[in-house]
């Protein structure tokens, strides 16, 4: 973070995120064998704030920095004791600090990351003006979609959906790629990133395409790079992973949360 960082404000501005998001200060306990969840009063946010270590030049000093917050990132959380929470800030200067936000996997996903950032920042700007950020009311909480998901899978709502997936997955081909070597013997799950820019040109005859279909610019990619692969490999079953948000209803967009499937 370049600039100054009021203490105050950011410690403020942590708290407001607990006190909006219910499920921050959701301890998680386990009655006869079952989880259950119990939302508790707001509680401060552990934040701890120390100046960075003195080292020989400034790639040492960061590197430092990175081991201190790697350490205080793996610490163990007490599920049963929220805040899910812990944060940390290291004094480059009095204009430049590394900070740190570690959240436990169980109350937050992929999606909530870009919520808290952007919360987080009006929260900030609101307390270092003397007020509270006016974010509209959530209308729902994590812990009524937890609710939600748990009848769906009493009353055996998801029994036929598990049923088709296994059914249909059950047979699914490998796919046979042209690659330059062989499979390997005993599968292990490694892979690779492959980093793709597209012409902004080829993007909006994306975008055009989408529309025209009622569909979205990552259907049409998606269904592009089957496409492909179909061609190279002759095959027409073509199991395909993406990550998905999980967030079904509108009024899911704004909460933090663990809603991966």
């Amino acid at each position: 973070v370049r600039g100054g960082l009021d203490r105050a404000a950011w410690q403020a501005a942590l708290d407001d995120l607990v006190e909006r998001h219910e499920v921050l200060r959701t301890a998680l306990l386990e009655v006869d064998g079952r989880p259950v969840q119990q939302v508790c009063d707001p509680v401060a946010v552990p934040l701890l704030w120390e100046r960075a270590p003195h080292a020989a030049g400034e790639p040492e000093r960061l590197e430092a920095v990175r081991h201190l917050a790697a350490a205080h990132a793996t610490r163990r959380f007490d599920l049963a004791r929220p805040p899910l929470l812990r944060a940390g800030v290291w004094e480059l200067a009095d204009d430049d600090h590394v900070v740190l936000l570690a959240f436990h996997h169980a109350v937050t996903d992929g999606w909530s990351k870009d919520v808290l950032l952007d919360e987080l920042g009006r929260h900030y700007t609101a307390r270092r003006a003397g007020g509270r950020a006016p974010l509209a009311p959530l209308p729902v909480q994590y812990g009524d979609f937890a609710v939600w998901q748990r009848d769906r899978a009493d009353n055996g709502a998801l029994e036929p959906q598990l049923a088709y997936w296994e059914r249909v997955l059950e047979a699914a081909p490998v796919l046979e790629l042209p690659t330059d070597r062989p499979r390997p013997p005993v599968f292990t799950g490694r892979g690779g990133a492959v980093e793709v820019d597209l012409p902004r040109a080829l993007v909006d005859r994306a975008d055009a395409l989408a529309r025209e279909r009622g569909a979205t610019r990552f259907m049409v990619l998606l269904a592009a790079a089957q496409t492909v692969l179909a061609r190279w490999t002759g095959q027409t079953d073509i199991c395909v992973g993406t990550p998905v948000a999980g967030r079904g209803r509108l009024e899911l967009e704004p909460l933090v949360g663990f809603f991966v499937n």
